[in-house]
C-alpha cells in the first residue's frame, strides 16, 4: 500500500519524461503495455493461495456486506480514503502552486515534487522498519496528528499571506506523514477484516481512489494564484482522518487486534 501511495507522486514525472520523448500517445500505448503484462502476470503466474476450504461460498457481494458492518473495519477505511485525499489534493495542486505561485521553473518544479516523493518513500521504508517492533495503531495515532498539523500550519501560513516558498515546508511534512499511514492503516483495517480479506482490500481500493476523485478537483476552484484551496482540503481531508481514528478505538472490554504486530 506504500508502493500505491507513492505511484501517484511518481507518476506525474515519469509521465512528462515519457511524453517529452515519445508524446501523449505514446504515453497511451505505454499504459497498455503495462496492462497487458499485469494481465498475463495475473493469468499466468499469480495464483491462488486460499485453501479451497476456506474460501467463500456465500453470495458474490457478501463479503462486501460483512465487512462494511464492522464498525473499525469502516472507520479504518474512511480513515485510509482521507489521508489517500490529502495525497491527491496535493498531487492535483502541486503544478501551479510550484510554477506559478513559487516561480520554480518546470526542472525546479520536478525537484521539489521529487523531494516530496522521497520523503513519501523514505517515511514507507522507515515505518516498515518500526512495525517490527511498533504497533500499527500506535504509529498511526502519532502520525495522524502531524498530518492534520502540518496541514492546518498550512492554511495558516497562506492566511498570513507569507512568501509562498514557505509553503513547501508543511507540504512536505504532510506529504511524509502519509507514507506513515498507508500500509499501517491497511494492515489494521485488514485485520478487522480478515474473514473476508479480499472484500475489504476492495474497499479500501475504491474508496481511496473514490476520495481523491472527490477532492482533486477542489484544490483549483479558484483558479492558480492562490493555495487557500488546496489547504482547505488538506485541512479537511485530515480532520476526517483524525475522526476516523478516534472512531476505531476499540471498547474496554473489547481485545484490541491492533495491540497484536503479528495480526495487525
Amino acid at each position: 500500500m506504500t508502493i500505491g501511495g507513492v505511484a501517484p507522486v511518481l507518476a506525474p514525472t515519469v509521465g512528462g519524461i515519457l511524453a517529452g520523448s515519445v508524446g501523449w500517445r505514446g504515453v497511451l500505448w505505454v499504459l497498455a503495455g503495462l496492462a497487458a503484462a499485469m494481465l498475463a502476470g495475473v493469468a499466468g503466474v499469480v495464483r491462488e493461495t486460499r485453501p479451497a476450504e476456506k474460501r467463500s461460498s456465500g453470495p458474490i457481494l457478501g463479503g462486501l456486506a460483512s465487512v462494511l458492518r464492522r464498525r473499525r473495519f469502516v472507520g479504518y477505511a474512511v480513515l485510509f480514503a482521507s489521508t489517500f485525499g490529502v495525497l491527491m489534493g496535493y498531487i492535483s495542486a502541486s503544478p501551479f502552486i510550484y510554477q506559478s505561485l513559487m516561480g520554480l521553473s518546470p526542472a525546479g518544479y520536478g525537484v521539489a515534487f521529487g523531494i516530496n516523493a522521497l520523503g513519501l518513500v523514505l517515511a514507507g521504508f522507515i515505518s516498515a522498519r518500526l512495525a517490527r517492533t511498533v504497533p500499527p495503531r500506535r504509529t498511526v495515532s502519532i502520525a495522524v496528528p502531524v498530518l492534520l498539523g502540518a496541514s492546518a500550519v498550512l492554511l495558516l501560513l497562506v492566511l498570513l499571506d507569507v512568501p509562498p516558498l514557505l509553503l513547501a515546508v508543511p507540504i512536505f511534512l504532510a506529504a511524509s506523514s502519509v507514507g506513515f499511514i498507508m500500509g499501517n492503516t491497511t494492515s489494521l483495517a485488514l485485520a478487522e477484516a480478515g474473514f473476508a480479506a479480499g472484500s475489504g482490500s476492495a474497499v479500501l481500493g475504491s474508496g481511496q481512489f473514490l476520495f481523491g476523485a472527490l477532492v482533486s478537483p477542489l484544490t483549483g476552484i479558484a483558479g492558480e494564484d492562490t493555495a487557500l484551496p488546496l489547504a482547505l482540503v488538506m485541512c479537511g481531508s485530515g480532520l476526517v482522518a483524525l475522526l476516523a481514528l478516534l472512531a476505531t478505538r476499540a471498547p474496554s472490554s473489547a481485545p484490541d487486534l491492533s495491540r497484536n504486530g503479528n495480526r495487525a
